[in-house]
């Protein structure tokens, strides 16, 4: 059998957020058990999205990366939007919408981070925040700027996406910093 890791699973293993309710560290701490069992008596091998997280993951079967085929995901984003003329200057931020541990969330997506931006450039930037059921194909034209001030992160498809549409962007995978959210945007700004 083999494991596939995400980004918050790897950081499960590894950490307790401080945000995080008791219950919901009993839980990962029996998933934490779990895991260790099936690591040692069932898994063959474990994937992760991204090179860092393997370095994270505390396992004794062989760790490897996986390389998604086109086909097997939804790749309609990573063709390149013609750019829609605007005066505004356009900053992306991702915060997923429905989920249950909203200040895990907060924490995680660096929604303090997003915040002290938004208060420090006022209406200089226009904020666009996009959720998991967002129209990017109308949205990717218009972005000058994605913000991803994650505290732990694998490799977001949001990411690859900006790349393909020559976005510019901030992407902490870890420990975000605003010092150096704000250097990326001072560089852009009008």
């Amino acid at each position: 059998m083999d494991l596939a890791w995400t980004g918050t699973d790897v950081l499960f293993m590894n950490q307790y957020p401080k945000s995080l309710r008791f219950r919901f560290k009993v839980k990962i701490f029996f998933f934490r058990i779990l895991v260790k069992i099936l690591d040692r008596y069932y898994i063959d091998r474990n994937w992760v999205v991204a090179d860092h997280l393997g370095k994270e993951l505390s396992l004794k079967k062989p760790i490897m990366k996986i390389d998604y085929p086109r086909s097997s995901l939804n790749y309609q984003h990573l063709i390149k939007y013609p750019k829609r003329k605007h005066k505004e200057f356009y900053v992306l931020y991702y915060f997923p919408v429905g989920k249950n541990n909203v200040e895990f969330h907060k924490w995680l997506y660096g929604w303090d981070i997003y915040i002290l931006l938004k208060e420090y450039y006022g209406d200089r930037i226009t904020w666009v925040v996009v959720g998991g059921r967002s129209n990017m194909s109308a949205t990717y034209p218009v972005i000058d700027f994605y913000l991803r001030p994650n505290r732990h992160d694998g490799m977001p498809m949001m990411v690859k996406e900006c790349i393909a549409n020559d976005i510019p962007y901030y992407w902490s995978r870890e420990n975000p910093s605003i010092i150096d959210a704000k250097n990326a945007i001072e560089g852009l700004i009008c």
